[in-house]
């Protein structure tokens, strides 16, 4: 009996050891197609941004305005583009266990890749006379920004109901050792979260709807039903 019992435990030990090592290839295996997809997926972006590039020195140069419509069109696309990577990269990483460095080079190359639409919606904006308002989102993900969840739920909606005229530009301050975040940090002068910086004016701790609605409703050329019932509301205070 205590030899048909020695031989259960040994093949119950031989069957979790098995168990432990499939699920950890498994793991390593499902990590690194992860990776693999958000690479490829941040080199197509790559490439759609000097796409985009050439678009504006060609409307630039070559006072071809007549090809703004396509240029913007593909420059919201690309954006809707990144957003959806950021959630998968967001969800993977937090789900990571063995590829953390290679999901944080990947989130620091999603940082880049945002402020460079942000620098060329800024340059295309007058030239191809887009009816679009930016916002710098700096947040936190730790406890030292309590405010933050209520701050994306607040600019979530608002990009909700101005859609391609709204461009939310969330970055993590947590990345301060990137070169590019800490200049960004140390030329608006940002050391509390959240903060935003709508059209390079700064907004301190929480912003609300309202606030943020009384600084980019007078940038639309158009109005806008949102901007209408501010002014309404507004007035009627």
């Amino acid at each position: 009996m205590r030899q048909i019992k020695k031989r259960r435990y040994l093949a119950a030990f031989i069957i979790t050891i098995f168990v432990f090592f499939f699920g950890l290839l498994f793991g390593m295996m499902m990590e690194s197609e992860r990776v693999d997809y958000i690479q490829g997926k941040a080199y197509e972006q790559k490439l759609d941004y000097r796409e985009l590039q050439f678009q504006y020195q060609f409307i630039d140069q070559l006072s071809q305005e007549n090809n703004c419509p396509v240029f913007i069109n593909a420059i919201n696309n690309n954006l809707k583009e990144l957003e959806t990577t950021r959630i998968r990269l967001t969800s993977y990483s937090e789900d990571a266990t063995i590829s953390k460095d290679d999901f944080e080079l990947l989130y620091k190359d999603y940082i880049i890749s945002q402020l460079d639409y942000w620098l060329l919606v800024k340059k295309a904006r007058d030239l191809c006379e887009m009816d679009v308002a930016t916002v710098l989102y700096f947040f936190s993900t730790d406890k030292e920004c309590p405010d933050c969840n209520e701050q994306s739920f607040v600019l979530t909606y608002l990009k909700k109901r101005f859609g391609d005229n709204l461009l939310n530009f969330a970055l993590n301050a947590e990345f301060n050792d990137y070169k590019v975040m800490q200049m960004l940090l140390d030329t608006y002068k940002v050391s509390t979260f959240p903060t935003l910086i709508i059209e390079d004016e700064k907004f301190e701790g929480f912003t609300t709807k309202n606030t943020i609605l009384e600084q980019i409703c007078p940038l639309y050329s158009e109005s806008h039903e949102d901007c209408v019932n501010y002014i309404n509301v507004s007035i009627e205070e």
